[in-house]
Parts: structure tokens; C-alpha cells; sequence
């Protein structure tokens, strides 16, 4: 095919697409501050073009790579379409790629890469997303955030990839113009609304992979942490977890909320009120007369008789049974109150005679200060020094021959070796409610995992039913939901391994190894593993406001929900690194809508400049320039309403233009025909009509509009609201609220048909306030 068949056989967007800024449409100002930099090229800046599309952002762009570089302007110039290759990826490979090459033709001073549509991810401002610290987590919309910090940073809370571990972070609102949305609908009815370019997340072991709303589908897969994003049942706080295992990791923030919401005996009570807790928990038993019942004490017995037989409680058929006076004691020389005392109990008769218990301490006292008795000559001799220094020799001797740790300790870490698992001691410094530093030993650390072995009794495990009646197991629960929290801070991730899950071979393949395997990726585990959750349906809501969120360390945030969605500046924070880089011998022109959309540390390293929507008799201009070149028959009357649809937008303009003049001469008719609307006038009949009472008539004239002539539910409020304006009601006001209100509606993802019809009635009843009179 020749050059010329070529150019005949171009779509017209192209075919008379301005090649020298000159000839560009309508943009004086922006053409005029231009061309000092073409004539000294080797002094210009990195450019951002911003302004409505179909403006000439990148018509001129090329321009500027034609003029600098001659013939060899495509040889030297990358242009992207950032809405259809977006993200990291391509600021990586693509753009770095391209601007590493070096050429040595002296009359190249630079290469030039055009970044188009570079400001499309963003949600709804009413999307509900989950700010504040870890310490202090909230959910707010974008818009109560942007109404509260404006372009101020706030707290919010990112996801370390790498670690899988949430921290801290800084993010900001940015103000994102509009853009079109779609409605991702999950299987359990959570709905999000964003933007065909927003980005989502799913992870496949230690994979992270980007997946955007466009190509969403009935069925794909996103990460989400809703499992760990959860809220107090005492105290209704918002509160992460990592690892909701046991105890009230999962239902209560904290272990105070945990005792008063259960009404467990808590350390910080009083005597009284213990009292009161424990009278009300009988009085509960009491009512239900379960203790006293024959099948209970039956249950009880068989219990008993098979712990008895399996060897883990004594045979109270074989204890010794003393007589009155008798016992432990029994050969002692003890004086008569003191083995009456012991045959009787001693808190019991000690309590009930105060006077005894003084007089033998009185006498053991005397007996330890003796000069010649028993007890003074042993300490003569030396016996409980050299006593106490054995037990200190034998018990130091055995911790170092067991490596400084307990019998279960040894045996995770021969499970570990078992297993091939590398891990590691660490001693940290934590401080105490005083402020006082102490060392916490963590006797396996696995990477960023810290692995606790705990004692069942010692620390209460919620599976063999400890109950905490003690002061020491009180305080090792307060101290290990301390020590929990302070390193989930740090970065580890913490697990527990109770010492009944190694009893036995079958707890530790079922209970304790796939612990070890969810939380270090063993056998390609996740670290830890990521729940996913599935989309039901997806589908296009219109255009709406839009707002994003910067965020400084990861490039990630939480809805609400607990979807894990990628923020809008990766990759402009790439580029501006890149742009650094290679600023010697590359030149990035950045196109976008808004410059709002792009970072502040790209725009300070631009040359900014804004283009303005085309004014009419310049679009209808350049229609006609390609009309009589084309030597189509056109009627400018439907060259105006070609304007009024496109809206300014050139590009536009011209398709629709070149789908009209297939149809024959350019008239109204083909214009409404290929631009999928019945006109503006047939709007205003049915807006008439309905305000005149005729609601079904304007239903029918509606239901003619969307289904025959395509036209929709955006384009008839656009003409509506127009109309209405025109008809200058007494009540505009009113009328204006109803329709921001259905446009709402529609945005939310209500259905269009129901909205419209719905709308009518409510125009019937504004235009019988208002006495409408049609003309």
C-alpha cells in the first residue's frame, strides 16, 4: 500500500491531526510560551499539559517531538497511554528501559516520552476506608477526610508486602476531578465503587499481583483482610490482628474488655466486687440445678474413672489413710496445739485460734536464734552455703547443657531442626508501667516471626480450660498480651505453641505444623496466608467526583471493609525517581485532565501548562476545514449540535463527524443518529410534560429515548437539567435538588429506568407547585 493510500484510508482524527504547533486549535497562550523553548530545545524543561480531552494536550506534545527532532521523531520518542499501561511495571521496564538508550547523533539533544491520561485511579469520595494509627484505628469516608485535613497528612494504617505486617503510615487526599466508576459487587454483598484503571490486590503465596477494575470479572479473586480488620464486642473499638488465635484475640481489643464483658474475676477488682461476681455466678449454677443433677454426677464419675485408668490422676482407693493426729507429721517432735492444729487444717484452726499460731512462732523463732541449737550449728557449718551452691552449680550446669531452655523448648527446637527450619535468639529491651527497662529472651525467631512456647497452666490456655486464680497467672496474661502487642510494633509476627500441642505426634502434624507452615512459608506457604474473597458482578454506575489517597511508606491502604487497594502514586513516585535520573538526556511531557491528580514533587519539576475547552466557532471551523476537504455535504446548524454533544472535545467532535458523513450529508438527523441522542429538544418536551401532570406520556417519551434512540441516563439529566434552566421556574431551587439527587442515585449504582421514572413524578409535583403552564 502507498504513503497516499496510507493517509486516505487514516481515521480523521489522525488524518487532521495538526503536525506544527502552529497549526493547533485554540490554545494561543499555551502555543505562544512554547515556542521560545523550541528554538533553544537543549533549555527545556519536563512539560505538564493539563486541561478537559479533545483539548490538543497531545496534538501538541508530538508537535514538540516533530519540531526538535525532524524525521527522527519517532525513532526518539515513547509515547504511552498510561489508561492502558499503568502502574510500576511500566515506569520500570518501559520508561527506564527507553531512557537508558543513548544515541550519538549530534542533532538529537534528548529523547522525548509522552506520558497520556497519567491521573486515573481514584474511588468515591463516600468509600469508607480505615484511618488513624494501629493504636487508634477509625473508618471514615474519603470526603469526611478531605472536609477534616484538606491536603493536611493524616495517620493511616499500609500493608508492608514484604512482611505482610500492617504499620503506620502518612497519607493525603488528593482531589481528582471526575471519572467514570463501576460497581464490584462481592459474593457476600460488600459493593466498592471505582474508577476502570483502580488497582486491587491478590497474593498467592509469597506472589503480590495487581489486578485493576477493568479487568475484573464475575469470579476474580482480591485480597482481604476483613479477618483481622475487626471490632471490640465490649467496647465496639476497631482493632487489628494478625493472628486471632486464642484467648480474646478475636472478639475484644484487650484483655480489661475481654473480664468485664464475660464479668471474669479481673486482678484490678476489689474484694467486693469479686465477691459480688462470684455470688452472681453461683446464683446462675443454682438456678440451673446442672451440679446437682443425677446425670451430671454420672458424667463426672466416668470421667474421673477414665483418668484414673489412663494414669493421669492417682487412684484415691490407694492413698494412705491417717488417723486423727497422724499424717505427714506423723513421727515429729511437735508440741500437742501444733499437731492438733495440723489434724484439724491449720488456715481453719489457726484462724479460729490467733493466739497458737503467735505462741509457735514465738517458739520457732527462739529455736532458730539458739546458740547451741540444731539449726545455728548448721549454718556453722557451712551446710546451706554449700547447699545452696550445688543447687545454683547443678541448675546452671543444666541450663547450659539445654541451652538455656525448658523441656518443651527443646523439644520445638528438635522439631525445627526436624523440619529444616532456621531460627535464632534474641534478647530485647522492653520497658515496664514504670518506665523501668527488662529483657524479654525470644527463644525462636524465624526471619520476622516470633515463636513463643507457653506453659498451659502458667499461662492459661483457653483449651484445657485453665482458669487464671491466681496472681502469677493474671500477670503472665497481662505481660504476654503486652509483649504481643509491642512486637506486632516492631515488625514480627507473633505465634503461640501451647505445650499440650506437643504432647503427642498427631497434635503436632495437626495443630503445631501448619502454624509454622501458614506463618513461615514453608512448603510455599503464604507469610502469613491471605483470605480472598470473590466478586459476584461488576457494572458501570457514570461518572462522579472522585478522590485518592497519598501515602508515603507503602503504596497501599485498607477500605473498610477490609479490601486491600493500591494507592494512586506508585508509579508517578517511580517516575519522579526516573525523571531525576535521566533528566541529562530525556524529556517527559505528562498529560492528564487535572493537575491535582499528579504529586506535588513531579509538578515542581514541570513547566505547567493549562489548556482551555475550545470555544465553539473554532470547532465548527476546523469541521468545515474537513468537510470541503473531504467534500462532504454539511448543514452548519448540525455541525453546532456535533459541538454541543462533544462538548468541546475536538476528538470527539470528529468522530463524530466522520461517522455522520457516512450515513451521507451532515444534518441533523445523521448527527443524532450516530451520536446515540434524540437532541436536547426532545428532552425538554418530556421535562414539559411532566411538569405540565403528564406523567405517562413523559414515561412513554422517556422509554422512546433510552431504549429506541440509545440515549442515556446521563445524557437525558445533562439535557434535563439544561432544560429546566431555560425554563426559568419560580422553584429552580427545588428542581436542582431533585436532580443532584437522582444523579446521586445514579452514580451509587441504582437502576437507571426506576431513577428516571421516579424523577418525572417528582418534576409533576414541582411543576404543580410552581402552577407550570407549557407554551
Amino acid at each position: 500500500m502507498s504513503e497516499e493510500e496510507t493517509y486516505e484510508s487514516m481515521m480523521w482524527t489522525e488524518k487532521y491531526r495538526p503536525l506544527k504547533i502552529d497549526d493547533v486549535v485554540n490554545q494561543r497562550a499555551v502555543v505562544e510560551r512554547l515556542k521560545p523553548m523550541l528554538k533553544s530545545p537543549g533549555g527545556m524543561p519536563h512539560l505538564l499539559f493539563a486541561g478537559p480531552p479533545g483539548t490538543g494536550k497531545t496534538t501538541t506534545a508530538l508537535c514538540i517531538a516533530r519540531a526538535i527532532m525532524g524525521d527522527y521523531w519517532r525513532d526518539f520518542t515513547l509515547e504511552l497511554n498510561a489508561s492502558d499501561e499503568r502502574g510500576i511495571n511500566t515506569v520500570r521496564d518501559r520508561v527506564k528501559t527507553f531512557a537508558r538508550y543513548a544515541d550519538r547523533r549530534v542533532e538529537i539533544p534528548f529523547r522525548i516520552i509522552i506520558l497520556d491520561e497519567a491521573d486515573e485511579m481514584c474511588l468515591h469520595p463516600d468509600t469508607t476506608v480505615l484511618a488513624g494509627a494501629l493504636d487508634n484505628l477509625e473508618e471514615a469516608t474519603l470526603r469526611e477526610l478531605h472536609e477534616r485535613f484538606g491536603d493536611e497528612p493524616f495517620d493511616i494504617v499500609t500493608l508492608n508486602l514484604r512482611t505482610k505486617q500492617p504499620e503506620n503510615d502518612k497519607g493525603r487526599i488528593v482531589p481528582s476531578g471526575t471519572a467514570e466508576l463501576y460497581k464490584i459487587t462481592f459474593e457476600d454483598g460488600r459493593t466498592i465503587l471505582a474508577s476502570s484503571d483502580h488497582p486491587f490486590f491478590t497474593m498467592k503465596g509469597v506472589n503480590v499481583a495487581v489486578v485493576r477494575t477493568r479487568d475484573i470479572s464475575s469470579g476474580t479473586e482480591l485480597a482481604d483482610f476483613a479477618n483481622r480488620i475487626l471490632h471490640c464486642y465490649h467496647c465496639g473499638k476497631i482493632f487489628y490482628r494478625h493472628y486471632p488465635y486464642d484467648l480474646y484475640e478475636h472478639y475484644f481489643c484487650s484483655q480489661d474488655c475481654r473480664n468485664s464483658y464475660f464479668g471474669s474475676l479481673s486482678s484490678k477488682r476489689s474484694a467486693t466486687q469479686r465477691r459480688e461476681v462470684g455470688l452472681k455466678g453461683a446464683a446462675a449454677l443454682l438456678k440451673l440445678g446442672a451440679q446437682q443433677t443425677t446425670q451430671y454426677r454420672e458424667k463426672r464419675s466416668t470421667i474421673a474413672k477414665q483418668l484414673i485408668l489412663d494414669g493421669k490422676i492417682p487412684d484415691p482407693r490407694t492413698w494412705r489413710k491417717f488417723k486423727k493426729g497422724e499424717g505427714a507429721w506423723l513421727g515429729r517432735n511437735l508440741s500437742k496445739d501444733h499437731k492438733k492444729a495440723i489434724s484439724e487444717g491449720d488456715r481453719k484452726y489457726f484462724k479460729q485460734h490467733p493466739e497458737v499460731r503467735r505462741i509457735i512462732n514465738e517458739k520457732v523463732k527462739l529455736s532458730l536464734v539458739e546458740e547451741d541449737g540444731a539449726y545455728r550449728e548448721l549454718v556453722r557449718s557451712g551446710f546451706f552455703k554449700q547447699a545452696s551452691v550445688k543447687a545454683y552449680i547443678a541448675s546452671t550446669e543444666y541450663w547450659k547443657h539445654n541451652h538455656f531452655r525448658s523441656k518443651v523448648e527443646l523439644k520445638m527446637a528438635e522439631l525445627l531442626d526436624k523440619w529444616n527450619v532456621k531460627y535464632e535468639r534474641e534478647q530485647l529491651i522492653f520497658r515496664n508501667d514504670a518506665g523501668h527497662p527488662y529483657p524479654l529472651v525470644v527463644d525462636f525467631v524465624i526471619g520476622k516471626v516470633a515463636l513463643f512456647i507457653h506453659g498451659c497452666w502458667w499461662h492459661v490456655c483457653p483449651t484445657c480450660g485453665v482458669i487464671p486464680k491466681y496472681e502469677k497467672q493474671r500477670r503472665n496474661m497481662e505481660k504476654d498480651h503486652k509483649h504481643i502487642t509491642e512486637l506486632e510494633k516492631m515488625g514480627y509476627k507473633v505465634v503461640i505453641i501451647w505445650e499440650h500441642e506437643l504432647k503427642n505426634d498427631s497434635s503436632i502434624q495437626n495443630e503445631v505444623l501448619p502454624k509454622i507452615f501458614q506463618t513461615t512459608g514453608i512448603a510455599g506457604g503464604a507469610i502469613p496466608k491471605v483470605k480472598h474473597s470473590r466478586v459476584k458482578s461488576i457494572e458501570y454506575v457514570g461518572s462522579s467526583e472522585v478522590l485518592n489517597i497519598s501515602t508515603i511508606k507503602n503504596h497501599n491502604f485498607f477500605l473498610a471493609n477490609g479490601i486491600l487497594t493500591h494507592n494512586t502514586n506508585d508509579a508517578q513516585t517511580a517516575l519522579r525517581r526516573i525523571m531525576e535520573t535521566y533528566s541529562k538526556g530525556t524529556r517527559f511531557i505528562l498529560i492528564c485532565n487535572y493537575s491535582s491528580r499528579i504529586i506535588e514533587p513531579i509538578q515542581s519539576r514541570c513547566a505547567i501548562f493549562r489548556f482551555s475547552r475550545l470555544a465553539e466557532d473554532d470547532v465548527v471551523g476546523y469541521l468545515k476545514v474537513i468537510c470541503e476537504k473531504e467534500g462532504v455535504k454539511f448543514e452548519e446548524n448540525a455541525l453546532r449540535t456535533i459541538y454541543r454533544v462533544s462538548e468541546g472535545d475536538l476528538r470527539q467532535a470528529i468522530n463524530i463527524l466522520e461517522s455522520a458523513s457516512i450515513l451521507g450529508a451532515v444534518n441533523d438527523t445523521n448527527v443524532e443518529k450516530t451520536s446515540g441522542i434524540s437532541g436536547k429538544a426532545k428532552v425538554e418536551e418530556v421535562v414539559k410534560l411532566a411538569l405540565d401532570g403528564d406523567f405517562k406520556g413523559a414515561r412513554s417519551k422517556l422509554i422512546e429515548l433510552t431504549r429506541v434512540y440509545g440515549l442515556s441516563d446521563r445524557d437525558f439529566l445533562k439535557y434535563a437539567n439544561e432544560a429546566l434552566v431555560d425554563l426559568n421556574l419560580p422553584n429552580l431551587g427545588e428542581a436542582s435538588e431533585a436532580m443532584a439527587k437522582y444523579d446521586y442515585r445514579l452514580i451509587v449504582g441504582a437502576h437507571p429506568e426506576i431513577q428516571l421514572t421516579a424523577l418525572l413524578a417528582e418534576l409533576g409535583r414541582i411543576g404543580k407547585d410552581a402552577d407550570f403552564k407549557p407554551k
